[in-house]
């Protein structure tokens, strides 16, 4: 499938969702040289079509970096955005991993990545709500467009943006949670009382919340050892307990049938003579 502008051939490359109101696909520029690759939604429905019109032509988010080009193509209306390598957060971040700061940090680029994206308010709610955020190996965050535009909704305002955002964040930092991170507790009191209207808001209470590295004392660093290889101590526990349990059950046998345990033996007659001198005179 090849969709044509006057500037732009975008071949498909991978079709990503197919919906009834908008199709959303992977495509490569055949006239640029550098045969760039777009994400390419091609809006079929009228009225999503509409909205999506007026969200990115009017406002005050309405020069968004990110999409390079709105044309029409026989009945559809294509938006085509930046492409951007499939590295979905829900599928890479592991907050066992990371320190307090190093999830706090990630939480504060994603912030920063919905403030600077300037798009429409309702387009990047179906991001958030939809988590179509990616994580770089850097632990850079992106914003994806593999939208399902059937809930789209024009009256979104930054509001419930920032809301959904805060909630997206207190799923990063929720092994961090109880006592462990300041700013899981701030934020889940506000997301509560829904107490947040602006992503500015949210960003400074991320950072008067964090807590630095070099100011963290000697035991929550310890602790935050073993929350982090707590899956490695529970194993070894594990097999602790199961060598244990072995170990009691052929005591209990060996009690049964011989009348004693072999190695109990082993322990009384190493302390039957310390030295030269005999404990049993």
């Amino acid at each position: 499938m090849i969709f044509q502008s006057d500037n732009m051939q975008l071949k498909t490359i991978q079709t990503v969702l197919n919906r009834d109101c908008a199709d959303v696909y992977v495509c490569r520029d055949n006239l640029s040289q550098e045969r760039m690759f777009y994400t390419v939604i091609v809006v079929k429905d009228r009225e999503t079509a509409k909205k999506m019109l007026i969200m990115f032509h009017t406002g005050e988010r309405q020069k968004c970096p990110f999409l390079k080009a709105c044309f029409s193509d026989k009945n559809a209306v294509i938006f085509v955005f930046t492409y951007n390598s499939s590295r979905l957060l829900v599928d890479f971040y592991q907050a066992g991993r990371y320190t307090i700061s190093e999830c706090e940090d990630i939480c504060k680029n994603l912030i920063l990545s919905c403030i600077t994206s300037e798009l429409p308010w309702p387009f990047l709610y179906l991001i958030l709500k939809q988590r179509q955020i990616h994580m770089s190996r850097e632990r850079n965050i992106t914003l994806g467009y593999y939208v399902d535009l059937t809930e789209l909704d024009g009256s979104i305002t930054e509001k419930q943006c920032v809301v959904e955002c805060a909630r997206l964040l207190l799923e990063l930092l929720e092994d961090h949670a109880n006592g462990k991170a300041i700013s899981y507790e701030l934020l889940t009191k506000r997301v509560a009382n829904s107490g947040y209207n602006r992503f500015t808001e949210l960003y400074k209470d991320i950072t008067i919340a964090a807590a630095p590295e070099d100011k963290l004392g000697i035991w929550s660093k310890i602790k935050r050892f073993f929350l982090i290889h707590k899956n490695a101590f529970f194993y070894l526990l594990l097999i602790l307990c199961i060598i244990l349990v072995v170990l009691v059950i052929i005591s209990f046998f060996s009690q049964m049938i011989m009348g004693d345990i072999p190695w109990m033996r082993l322990l009384q007659s190493g302390f039957k003579q310390i030295g030269t001198e005999s404990l049993l005179k």
